[in-house]
C-alpha cells in the first residue's frame, strides 16, 4: 500500500514539474484512483 502511495506521489510530482514548465497534463485516471479505495 505504501509503495502504491509513493508511486502516486511520484506521478503527481512529475505532473507538477511538467505543468510548471508550461506543459498541460491530463491525469484524470490518477485522480480517480486516489479518490477511490485502492484495490490493494
Amino acid at each position: 500500500m505504501l509503495i502504491v502511495m509513493d508511486v502516486i506521489a511520484d506521478v503527481e510530482a512529475l505532473i507538477t514539474s511538467l505543468q510548471s514548465a508550461g506543459i498541460t497534463v491530463h491525469y484524470d485516471v490518477v485522480t480517480t484512483r486516489i479518490n477511490l479505495p485502492l484495490p490493494i
